[in-house]
């Protein structure tokens, strides 16, 4: 380690050494010879001149110290060192314009092999020359990496002492020291109060020993020695010695140490065998020595309280769980529980295991793990008595009564739960006998003219009356224990069975199902009102279930009867329907010869107008025609497919002008023959104004549904548009043009929404029927 008297001493000679090579190079101009010189000093040495700060003489010390070969002479510091800070530059500046030296100590510097960090001590001294105050600098630099780093690691062992002291005297642990040939004892400040031995002085073994218990001080002898052969590590616990060191009065009894150490050899074992040091700690553990045996004593106390807890339960005519939580461990069961319950007591580790004791509610569900009373009271919850239905160790159910409730601690935490357990199996099914009386029973079910039996609420037999089994030609031991849907009554058919086992485990759940079914009786097969109800006690559990069926067949033989009515009915109303069919036919033929008549009298007008008027007319008779032609070909007199009906009108009327697209829609008649006219009219009307055949774009129709069943009908064609004043409907309904007011006059007969819209080019119309058109 270099101590300050070093540093001092270093710094001396560096500036002794600056002074002599300051002489020299101002006594030796010679560049050469000066170099020969400096390069045997002990030092990295530098000239630099000018403004510039360029090197006119490098020795080898000074050029090793970048870590790669650089060039020099010639080249300013800034190129050589390009990584140098700018404040270091411009102090280096001043020296050579102000002439005033500039020292470095203890300069940090990463020029160096593999980028390690040094440090420096550095002298920039002014050379002066003739006619100037400075011609050049020396640079002096010598490295003190060893010394800076012996410092720091000096400063850092004496700050990691200073914080292990004071660690070990947080933790009530005092530090000692033993050397192995001379069982010479050192203990620090800590150690020596706690044992009352000398703090920092050398002590032998026998004085060690002196504050050991007399009754302990052999183990603790042979415990040292042991280490000390082995070279290995001492654990030993020990009493001090009260004729040495008496407790203080707030101290009552013993006091207790443990002493830990491990041998550390020290290099002279060639010289000694037992050369080497045991370094340990030692620490007062007297109140643990006390918690452990108050921990003792308590134990003893519990297994004790526990044995007498035992003996007093085992006496109880009731079963007892106990479960500790919060998991719901079952910690404890009885003898008298195995014997209600007829199986060992079950291990379970958790409530999500209470799943391994099997039981039902009194409704029949299957109970579940946290609705057990053990479980519940673990959530604080006390279970006054619950009935439950369970499956016993031998296979068999019983009923069993239990009550619950939490256990807690001094302060009201919950620390467990506990159950008691009483066997009522007997109660139950006698109160069940007596409630039930199968005489009563008996007395009822015989008196009834429908067939009615009683079965469990598994669908097991109970009982059948007279009514039931005369019909069948059955005795009451030939369905009695069966179940219900393998008697004779149901067995002629495996849909009827599987439908009745459905609605037998509906019943057992609550409710109620009715439905007609196919009886078998002796001789036939009937079709019965069938219905299975629960019957439920004054507690609210379905005890058993009541089937019952009446003969109904005579009333089915009726309905039959009424359908065959029906159908004759229907018959009547097929004939209707063609007659129908025979007037749209005929209706239909009269109206093309109106049509044909109204032709042949349209060309012999010389008018146009007139004549435009005639085939306008001569349309408007065809539309409607063609939709008498549609109900003479439908089977429905009453509706009209009018996608297939407008086809038609825009083949007769618009040929290949016309692109249409529509959907098998159908419409009521009377909404028929309007839509269709006022179709007729607009395509009759695009046709004739727009010119879409010359224009090779032909009019487009569309037919369908839009979202909510409504209809929509588009008429769209690429003329010149129509006149803007016809844009109001107000004024299409005032026009002189009888196909704008009939255009009007329909759209408001089918109660429709109708707009019409200018496009670039042409013009659309829009009709959309509400729904139910």
């Amino acid at each position: 380690m270099t101590s300050s008297n070093d540093a001092v001493s270093s710094m001396s000679a560096n500036r002794t050494l600056a002074q002599v090579l300051s002489a020299l190079a101002l006594e030796v101009p010679d560049t050469d010879v000066l170099l020969r010189i400096v390069d045997r000093v002990p030092a990295a040495v530098a000239i630099v001149r000018g403004p510039e700060l360029r090197y006119t003489l490098v020795n080898e010390a000074y050029a090793a110290i970048p870590p790669t070969t650089v060039p020099m002479l010639g080249r300013t510091i800034a190129e050589v060192f390009p990584a140098i800070p700018t404040e270091q530059i411009a102090a280096i500046e001043r020296v050579w314009r102000t002439g005033e030296p500039l020292s470095l100590r203890q300069h940090r510097s990463i020029y160096a092999s593999g980028g390690r960090e040094t440090f420096w001590d550095i002298e920039f001294i002014p050379l002066p020359a003739t006619g100037r105050t400075v011609d050049g600098v020396l640079i002096i630099a010598q490295e003190v990496t060893r010394q800076v780093r012996a410092e720091r690691d000096s400063e850092e062992l004496r700050t990691s002492e200073a914080r292990l002291t004071i660690a070990l005297e947080a933790a009530e642990v005092g530090a000692w020291c033993m050397r192995g040939d001379s069982r010479q004892f050192v203990a620090s400040h800590h150690a020596a109060a706690l044992q009352g031995l000398p703090a920092e002085t050398p002590f032998g073994l026998d004085e060690a020993l002196a504050v050991v218990h007399p009754d302990d001080r052999a183990m603790v002898a042979d415990r040292i020695e042991r280490a000390i052969a082995g070279k290995g590590t001492l654990e030993v616990e020990y009493r001090l010695n009260p004729a040495v060191r008496k407790p203080a009065p707030e101290q009552d009894g013993e006091r207790w140490f443990v002493a830990r150490g491990r041998w550390m050899p020290d290099g002279t074992s060639g010289v000694s065998p037992e050369g080497g040091r045991m370094f340990g700690v030692v620490r007062d553990i007297t109140a643990r020595k006390k918690a452990d045996g108050e921990r003792e004593r308590l134990i003893a106390r519990m297994a004790a309280d526990n044995a007498r807890f035992e003996a007093l339960v085992d006496s109880m005519p009731a079963g007892v769980l106990v479960a500790e939580a919060p998991s719901g461990r079952i910690i404890y069961g009885n003898r008298r529980i195995e014997e209600i319950l007829r199986h060992k007591v079950l291990p379970s580790s958790d409530v999500g295991n209470y799943g391994e004791w099997v039981g039902w509610h009194p409704d029949g569900s299957l109970v579940a793990p946290a609705q057990w009373p053990l479980a519940r009271a673990l959530k604080g919850e006390v279970v006054a008595g619950d009935e439950y239905l369970y499956r016993r160790g031998c296979g068999t159910t019983g009923w069993i009564r239990v009550s619950g409730a939490p256990v807690v601690d001094a302060g009201g935490a919950i620390i467990g739960s506990v159950v008691a357990l009483y066997d009522i199996d007997r109660e139950k099914r006698a109160e069940t006998a007596l409630r039930g009386s199968e005489e009563r029973v008996r007395k009822v079910i015989d008196s009834l003219y429908s067939f009615v039996c009683v079965t469990t609420p598994e669908g097991v037999v109970v009982e059948a009356n007279r009514t039931a089994l005369d019909a069948a030609g059955l005795r009451s031991s030939d369905v009695s224990g069966r179940r219900y849907e393998d008697t004779w009554w149901w067995s002629h058919s495996p849909e009827e069975q599987a439908r009745l086992r459905a609605a037998i485990d509906r019943a057992a759940g609550g409710e109620t199902s009715r439905y007609d079914a196919v009886l078998r009786l002796a001789d036939r097969l009937v079709t019965v009102d069938f219905t299975i109800s629960p019957m439920v006690d004054g507690a609210g559990r379905i005890t058993h279930l009541i089937p019952s069926a009446i003969d109904i067949t005579g009333r089915k033989q009726a309905e039959q009867a009424l359908t065959n009515a029906l159908a004759d009915k229907d018959l009547l109303l097929a004939r209707q329907d063609m007659l129908l069919k025979e007037v749209n036919h005929r209706v239909k033929n009269s109206l093309q010869l109106v049509a044909s008549l109204l032709n042949l009298q349209g060309r012999q007008l010389d008018d146009a107008r007139s004549r435009q008027a005639f085939e306008d007319a001569v349309s408007r008779v065809n539309a409607i025609a063609q939709v008498h032609e549609q109900l003479y070909k439908n089977d429905n007199v009453r509706r009209v497919e009018f996608g297939t009906y407008l086809r038609t009108l825009c083949t007769l009327y618009g040929g290949g002008d016309v692109a249409i697209w529509t959907e098998p829609v159908e419409v009521p008649t009377d909404s028929a023959i309007p839509l269709g006219l006022l179709a007729v009219e607009l395509l009759t009307n695009a046709l004739k104004h727009a010119d879409s055949g010359k224009a090779g774009r032909p009019v487009e129709i569309s037919f369908g549904r839009m979202d909510g069943d409504a209809l929509r009908l588009t008429v769209r064609d690429h003329g010149p548009g129509i006149a803007p004043h016809f844009l109001d409907p107000r004024n299409r309904r005032r026009s002189d043009s009888l196909g704008m007011r009939l255009i009007e006059s329909l759209a408001a007969q089918l109660d429709a929404a109708l707009s019409v819209d200018n496009l670039d080019p042409g013009t659309r119309w829009t009709l959309v029927l509400p729904a139910a058109a």
